[in-house]
């Protein structure tokens, strides 16, 4: 005959029993002890435990969109920087020229107003032949 002991669940009203047997020879079956563990509460237990791994993920994302972001301000700031030096450079460049080139446009257009009045000299001097009176 048998001799030992057997563990099993029953299940009862939405609930399973724990139930651990031992038999032997003389006495037959011994009911050790019974455990109730409510199929609801592991239900409620695991669902916590994913609400709270859930949350963790949640927090865990928050923490990488923070830091990324903190990165990429970073960087932005660091190109918005790069191109604000090469942009005063460029313009550093153009006024170089524009000064190099308004100098060259008021020389000419001092050799215009030199060539206006003597222009104007010369046609005074023309009328004056034309009437006869030289100045």
């Amino acid at each position: 005959m048998f001799t030992g002991s057997f563990l099993a669940w029953v299940p009862v009203d939405e609930q399973l029993l724990q139930v651990n047997l031992n038999f032997n020879k003389a006495t037959g079956f011994n009911l050790i002890y019974i455990c109730c563990s409510s199929r609801t509460d592991d239900i409620s237990r695991k669902a916590q435990e994913s609400v709270e791994k859930i949350n963790q993920s949640r927090i865990s994302n928050q923490k990488m969109i923070d830091s990324f972001q903190e990165k990429l301000v970073e960087k932005v700031t660091d190109l918005c920087m790069q191109m604000k030096e090469h942009m005063y450079r460029v313009y550093e460049e153009n006024s170089d020229k524009m000064q190099v080139n308004l100098q060259e446009l008021q020389e000419v257009l001092e050799s215009c107003t030199k060539f206006s009045h003597e222009l104007l000299e010369a046609n005074r001097a023309l009328a004056c032949l034309r009437e006869g009176d030289m100045p």
